[in-house]
């Protein structure tokens, strides 16, 4: 009578079949997340018919499943259909997909780097563009400051230049004055020498320029004041210390200064001949006054022992006496013809050093060709392969030499010059030499010419060194030399710096080595 409700009452068999399809189909459970129907008798079944018989919603369960059945046979169809080598295929091309979708998602990591990179590297040099251009308009505005500070010195330099010549000028009229009214007398003097001939005899000892002389310091001053306007400011070379006057030498050093320039002198042949240029400068030295005291006899020479050198003989004769000599080499030095007392010597204006550091870098440096002989100075000179004594000198700027002279100078005296050019430099190989004949000859170097003017003659060192000399050569070993009180050092200076007064500075370097191979 009672009928069992918890027993579902059994499935149609279109349900049981479909159940039975839905357990078997592979992977089905993952499909949609449609849960798998349970096996049929259980009491979720039962209940779920029970329900599904007792409520009227059942009507659309049954027709979701019928739909999940249509389908589920449709695969078991495709399933029963497929070829198994055509799913290994299907397999395989998933896994390749999935392998280049890995490879394209590298490589795009590694562009986004390599861009991510590239826009910090972008960012950081337009920074350095950036500094460098604030960095380059400082520097020109700077550049702008120098170059009108520059400018401004350049003329300040200029005017201090003009006033001081013009001072030289004037002086020098006033010198030219006093020589034309010595003319004068002394040509009063000659009328009435007759009856005074004392008085010619003193005036004769003065040794008074003659008309030409005057007309050439007439050019020379011409010269200067046509040379104001084209004065040049360039660097000076470090200064030497000067030597210091003795009383000894009471001649003061001479007022006439020759300057290089375009117009040095009026007499000057404008073909710029080496002929006529020797001429011009032996012009200026016949203009040059004469001292007083010179001896007229032939100079003695100096004769030592072959093995002996002239500073060597100089140094232990003098010792501290005799400070700041300086020697001239015959092939180097000029005489003039017409004032034998009054020469001039060559010198490089330029000369190569090695930098201590590295003994391939070489630097040029501009020197001073006159050196410390802007006071008087004792002077030696060599006139072949003998020393004599010259006397006190100073000297003066002539016009440098030309490449017309540079080129008929003979190669010896070519080759001292080029010698001394690279006294300072380590190198000194036959190229190099020829080298630096070819920048003289090219006109990038030049050779200074250095005006000698005799201001005196110390007649007690002339005396006493061929006294001294004599000695050496007849005991065939030095002698004691002299003492400080023998005689007066002429030229005033006191070196205490170990030379033994030989001159070896940076601007005028002669020494005892380069003597002894000449």
């Amino acid at each position: 009578m009672f009928e069992d409700t918890s027993r579902s009452p059994l499935a149609s068999p279109e349900e049981q079949q479909g159940a039975s399809l839905l357990s078997v189909l592979p992977g089905y459970p993952s499909r949609g997340s449609t849960p798998l129907p349970l096996p049929i008798g259980t009491g979720a079944n039962i209940s779920a018919s029970a329900s599904f018989n007792s409520g009227g919603s059942g009507i659309g369960k049954g027709h979701d499943l019928a739909e999940e059945l249509k389908q589920a046979r449709h695969e078991i169809e495709l399933l029963r259909t497929m070829d198994p080598f055509h799913a290994a295929e299907m397999a395989i091309e998933l896994q390749m997909e999935k392998m280049r979708c890995a490879e394209a998602t590298s490589i795009r990591d590694s562009a986004v780097q390599r861009l991510a990179s590239a826009y910090d590297s972008i960012k950081e040099k337009a920074a350095t563009i950036n500094r460098l251009q604030n960095e380059k308009t400082d520097l020109e505005s700077r550049l702008a400051n120098v170059e009108v500070r520059i400018k401004e010195a350049a003329e300040q330099a200029r005017a201090e230049e003009r006033q001081i010549m013009e001072g030289e000028l004037s002086r020098l009229r006033d010198v030219i004055r006093n020589l034309k009214d010595s003319v004068e007398a002394e040509k009063q003097t000659r009328v009435s020498s007759e009856s005074s001939p004392l008085t010619t005899t003193s005036l004769s000892d003065y040794s008074s320029p003659t008309d030409d002389a005057a007309s050439a310091i007439t050019a020379v001053l011409h010269a200067l004041a046509n040379g104001i306007d084209h004065l040049s400011i360039g660097q000076v070379s470090n200064p030497v210390s000067p030597l210091h006057s003795s009383p000894s030498s009471s001649i003061p050093p001479p007022g006439l200064k020759l300057l290089v320039g375009a117009d040095l002198q009026n007499f000057r042949a404008s073909s710029g001949h080496p002929i006529d240029m020797i001429r011009a400068r032996n012009a200026v030295l016949t203009a040059l006054p004469m001292p007083l005291g010179i001896p007229e006899d032939e100079l003695k020479p100096i004769i030592l022992p072959p093995s002996m050198p002239i500073h060597e003989f100089l140094n232990n004769t003098t010792g501290n006496s005799l400070s700041g000599y300086r020697t001239f080499h015959e092939k180097t030095t000029r005489w003039c013809p017409d004032r034998e007392e009054h020469g001039y010597f060559l010198t490089p204006l330029y000369k190569c050093t090695t930098k201590a550091r590295v003994s391939t870098a070489h630097s040029w440096n501009e020197v001073d060709p006159r050196g410390r002989m802007i006071k008087p100075t004792e002077c030696f000179y060599n006139r072949q392969g003998k020393w004599y004594y010259a006397g006190q000198y100073v000297a003066l700027r002539l016009d440098d030499f030309s490449t017309k002279e540079w080129n008929e100078l003979d190669a010896e005296t070519s080759g001292v010059l080029v010698k001394e050019t690279l006294v300072g430099r380590k190198n000194t190989s036959p190229t190099v030499q020829y080298e630096v004949s070819q920048l003289y000859s090219a006109g990038a170097l030049k050779i200074a010419c250095v005006g000698l003017q005799c201001v005196g003659f110390n007649l007690a060192l002339y005396h006493n060194i061929l006294e001294q000399a004599a000695k050496c050569r007849q005991g065939g070993r030095w002698r004691g030399g002299w003492g400080a009180s023998e005689f007066p050092a002429v030229d005033g200076s006191a070196d205490n710096s170990g030379n033994n007064g030989a001159i070896n500075d940076n601007n005028n370097a002669y020494c005892a080595s380069l003597f002894n191979l000449m």
